[in-house]
């Protein structure tokens, strides 16, 4: 985000005696720096950046659907686990304001690699467990809007909301074992989020031409909802699907990251990492829709989780 600033570095140090007939000169010792950081520029800024990264998390998302007394279909559990990873863009536009205020608007999306999804089943009335593979289509994208508060020199709070939307959609089931599943059978999860934020960045100005940032946001509640649905397309009592869909009960949003690089004239560039994590837990009313016996509900306690890294470079113009 935006740092506060102050009047440029001055060399002028104390005034020093030189004897008659000797030439002045400069005081010895360093040149030091006034003690907040520089003012590089106006007092509105508005700097568009590029982000552009690998994104990576081995078994970074991940969902759990559980119900300890009387499943659907003899499902006790199911669960996903699947790799993220991919090419993750973001744009981001910040503008300060007097060097002590700022806004930023962004957003990213990734463009997935492709990967594929575990699945496993715990059935009671002593049926074991079941498991199949999935290929996976990710679609995660969100916008962002924040804003900053420098109160100290180098040290910004920081608060905003960020809308986030991940969907997958799960085909071409392979190494069926234990479950009644097809290879034609599909499955869907929507996780929409509503994440508020609030933390603190760190940016020592260590000259005009470099810069340093270091930063944490999070927040305890996470609002927003779980869609599911899954295709058994040879259940013993003909093709089944399971879909439901309710809103969050509790959840956690956190994030962390870093930034460095240089500048030259208007431009910046500069390398950065990120991690984030999103976990949220919802009591989803699942139904069952049998094709020859109706249909089935029961509660499960549903449980997402979703962490990844990101590794990239950035480029940016101030005007």
């Amino acid at each position: 985000m935006m740092g506060q600033g102050c009047p440029p570095p001055s060399c002028v140090g104390p005034p020093t005696k030189v004897k008659k007939g000797m030439p002045f000169m400069p005081p010895p010792g360093p040149c030091f720096m006034p003690p907040c950081p520089p003012k590089c520029g106006p007092k509105v800024v508005i700097e568009p950046m590029i982000y552009m990264g690998y994104l990576w998390k081995d078994r970074g998302a991940g969902l759990m659907a559980q119900n300890d007394s009387t499943p659907i279909l003899g499902i006790l559990e199911t669960r996903h686990d699947y790799n993220l990873e991919g090419f993750w863009l973001e744009v981001a536009i910040p503008v300060s304001f007097d060097y002590n205020y700022g806004l930023m608007a962004s957003g990213a999306h990734l463009f997935p690699s492709a990967a594929t999804s575990r699945q496993t089943y715990t059935l009671d009335g002593g049926g074991g467990g079941g498991r199949r593979n999935w290929n996976t289509d990710i679609q995660w994208w969100n916008v962002q809007l924040a804003g900053s508060y420098s109160f100290w020199r180098g040290v910004n709070l920081l608060g905003g909301y960020r809308w986030d939307s991940f969907m997958t959609k799960f085909t071409n089931p392979s190494d069926l074992v234990g479950i009644p599943g097809l290879n034609t059978d599909q499955a869907d999860l929507t996780v929409s989020a509503h994440i508020p934020f609030i933390g603190i960045q760190l940016d020592p100005w260590l000259s005009c031409e470099t810069f340093t940032k270091v930063g944490f946001v999070g927040f305890p509640v996470v609002l927003g909802s779980v869609t599911y649905k899954e295709a058994l397309g040879n259940a013993a009592n003909g093709p089944a699907g399971l879909n439901g869909s309710k809103g969050f009960d509790s959840g956690y949003f956190m994030e962390g990251y870093g930034e460095t690089g240089m500048k030259t004239g208007n431009w910046n560039v500069g390398a950065f990492v990120k991690y984030s994590a999103l976990h949220a837990t919802s009591k989803v009313q699942l139904e069952a829709s049998l094709a020859t016996n109706g249909t089935a509900e029961q509660r499960y306690n549903f449980t997402f989780d979703r962490r990844n890294w990101v590794f990239g470079g950035k480029i940016g113009v101030s005007f």
